[in-house]
């Protein structure tokens, strides 16, 4: 808790001075009565909490600025001065209310006094937004004390309190009466919007899991068929499946990720891993999968050149694969020398013309150890990668002039991804880039890049971003996009992506 949040209120003391009780004049009230008046004295700010109480004839607002604060005042007795107040009748039913911070302790407390008391309503601020800095006791919306938290950390609350102002003019009165309302308010929407979402979670997962029952057996099935027969006609149709059955179980294990990072469930399970092998591994499956996903379409076309029917449906089903076989991803350190990086060679992995599957590597990648969880990280690229390749795919420019010194093939019309690693050695980081020259990040999308059901396209629910940051935050790294403005992708816009991870 922030010392320098204020307490609104200590109303009570049982430390030889007794609840309501002083050796100074009680007509004290009165005396100020229709003033505003600022308060020093800690006794006197004590005793005067007190004597509202017992005026009280209707109604009694407390709003408290700290879990510690309500148990401090729960231990020196303000809990039993309000149930002393119910048993005498002399506050109606349903017109004392508190508003508290809420922890485990006051939980606790809370949920003993509501099964003796439940008159007393009682609603907690869990969200630190919903939280003032001060506490507030309003009694009969005649007279205000306002208390300030000058110490929470300590115990007693003569040392705890700052100053205090008491006021019982109208409009002063009425106005904390309205701060105390708008947060009462504000605290039952925001538990109405918990109740929502914890409600839309729990469907939402459940939704996901029987999502996944069937389509186990679609894909297992699907993939048996294939095994024993293998005729052009079946397999084209079972490749159809395929696709689109692992697809819902890429989107259902999505949902799945997403309630687990909304209940902080993630678990990472770290391990001693090679970061260029794992990436030159991410970029020969998309490869092998784009080459023979490109081979299926190819025999499907073929075979139906000599019916117009075929060949309809034939093209009907390139899915871009027509324009994703000539991208070239290359996995290579960044060049820059500012974190100390050296300069190792380039491992290229490219489905060329000819539609041959081919790997080229000149000075090996050294190993880059570190401790990661190696599916959670997989899990990473293939979402950045599976991105570009759209972009460069669905939004290259065939006008685009390719400018001297590209990594890519003398094509102009050449398209490639990026992934490099860097060094951070100030930061004691490492960081993996992921750059394309593709049609570059919508303007509009940059505020909210990072967040769920975020897309522009009919190809997903937008939530591959939302879970790479939350995994890449998970690992204590983080994670940023830009759209490309340093000549580096052939004079594409284009865009990078860029997340760290800690060398530990």
């Amino acid at each position: 808790m922030n010392p320098n949040y204020t307490t609104l209120y200590y109303l009570a003391a049982d430390n030889g001075i007794g609840l309501g009780r002083t050796h100074q004049d009680h007509q004290k009230v009165s005396e100020i009565s229709g003033l505003v008046k600022i308060l020093y004295e800690p006794h006197e700010i004590l005793d005067l909490g007190g004597q509202l109480l017992d005026s009280s004839d209707e109604e009694i607002l407390i709003s408290v600025s700290s879990a510690n604060t309500f148990l401090r005042q729960s231990k020196l007795g303000i809990l039993k001065k309000l149930f002393d107040i119910l048993d005498s009748k002399k506050t109606r039913d349903g017109k004392i209310r508190i508003l508290t911070p809420v922890n485990g302790l006051v939980s606790n407390v809370l949920e003993g006094m509501r099964k003796k008391y439940p008159n007393i309503e009682v609603k907690t601020t869990e969200e630190p937004d919903l939280q003032i800095q001060v506490t507030i006791l309003v009694v009969d919306r005649e007279s205000c004390l306002v208390i300030e938290l000058k110490d929470d950390s300590r115990p007693i609350p003569e040392e705890a309190m700052g100053t205090a102002i008491y006021a019982t003019s109208g409009p002063t009165v009425m106005s904390y009466f309205t701060i105390f309302e708008t947060m009462w308010k504000q605290s039952e929407l925001y538990a109405k919007l918990q109740a929502h979402e914890d409600a839309q979670r729990e469907f939402i997962n459940i939704a996901a899991h029987e999502l996944r029952t069937p389509i186990q057996p679609i894909i297992g099935l699907s993939e048996a068929l294939l095994i024993r027969d293998r005729s052009k006609d079946l397999v084209f149709y079972h490749n159809i499946i395929l696709r689109n059955a692992r697809r819902l179980q890429k989107l259902a294990e999505n949902i799945l990720d997403v309630t687990k990072i909304e209940t902080n469930a993630v678990k990472l399970k770290k391990e001693a891993v090679d970061l260029h092998s794992l990436i030159s591994e991410v970029i020969e499956d998309f490869q092998h999968q784009i080459a023979a996903d490109y081979s299926q379409v190819r025999e499907q076309e073929e075979e139906k050149e000599e019916e117009e029917e075929g060949k309809a449906q034939g093209g009907g089903q390139d899915l871009g694969l027509s324009s994703k076989k000539n991208v070239k991803i290359i996995l290579s350190p960044s060049k820059s020398g500012a974190h100390g990086d050296e300069q190792y060679g380039s491992y290229d992995s490219v489905i060329n013309k000819n539609q041959e599957y081919n790997t080229s590597s000149q000075t090996p990648l050294p190993p880059h150890m570190i401790m990661v969880d190696r599916t959670r990280i997989t899990q990473v690229l293939n979402n950045l990668i599976n991105n570009a390749l759209w972009s460069v795919t669905s939004g290259f420019s065939e006008n685009n002039e390719r400018k001297a010194g590209s990594p890519v093939a003398e094509d102009v019309n050449s398209r490639y991804i990026e992934v490099s690693t860097e060094k951070d050695v100030m930061y004691n980081n490492v960081i993996v880039s992921v750059r394309d020259n593709g049609g570059g990040i919508n303007q509009d999308l940059f505020p909210k890049l990072f967040t769920k059901f975020v897309t522009k396209d009919d190809r997903g629910l937008g939530l591959g971003l939302y879970i790479c940051k939350a995994i890449v935050e998970a690992h204590g790294g983080t994670i940023r996009a830009e759209n490309n403005q340093d000549g580096k992708t052939n004079g594409c816009t284009g865009a990078v992506f860029r997340f760290t991870l800690p060398m530990q």
